[in-house]
């Protein structure tokens, strides 16, 4: 009759404990990368396997086994959370030490929104998002609120405004000319 299988839940042996004991220990970790082998069969030499075939063989069919399968992904978890944890209080404690102000990420902001386009690509996209965020910062309205003054210009009106300064009567408003004055800026 064949003994019932084990169950994670259930105690560990000794040789199991032993081995999981070790499973964490920096000396062997190092040995391992050193004999270049696998921690889990440097722990079984360590533990009186005879060779490194045998403690390999050993160590597999421990690390099948269900108890000693849970309590490797139990320590692996806490390690986890702790390694989670650690980085947590570090960024915690390096934002505490570096506190940024508005001031800094004005500065950050407009050393990106001078850039020359040679440092870009050729583009201006990093630019003109940086110059955007600046102006939210700051509170300042862009677009669609500022329309274009020569919008609705045909061509003819744009070169006889090149020439000599002349606006069309129906923008004169946007210049700030009086309706039906001089139609000359310059």
């Amino acid at each position: 009759m064949a003994r019932p299988k084990r169950t994670a839940g259930q105690r560990l042996k000794a040789k199991e404990q032993a081995f999981l004991d070790l499973w964490d220990d920096p000396a062997l970790a190092a040995k391992a990368i050193t004999n270049k082998r696998g921690v889990p069969t440097e722990i079984m030499l360590h533990l009186g396997a005879t060779n490194a075939k045998m403690a390999n063989d050993k160590a597999q069919r421990m690390m099948k086994r269900a108890p000693v399968a849970a309590a490797i992904e139990e320590k692996a978890k806490l390690k986890r959370e702790a390694e989670e944890e650690r980085k947590k209080a570090e960024a915690k404690e390096l934002g505490r030490r570096q506190a940024v102000t508005k001031a800094d990420v004005m500065a950050l902001l407009w050393k990106q929104a001078n850039t020359p386009n040679l440092n870009t690509n050729g583009t201006m996209n990093a630019q003109v998002r940086a110059s955007i965020a600046l102006s939210e910062i700051l509170g300042m309205k862009i677009g669609p609120q500022n329309p274009d003054k020569f919008d609705g210009f045909t061509d003819a009106e744009l070169e006889q405004f090149v020439k000599d300064g002349t606006v069309p009567e129906r923008f004169a408003s946007r210049f700030g000319l009086p309706p039906g004055g001089s139609s000359q800026i310059m």
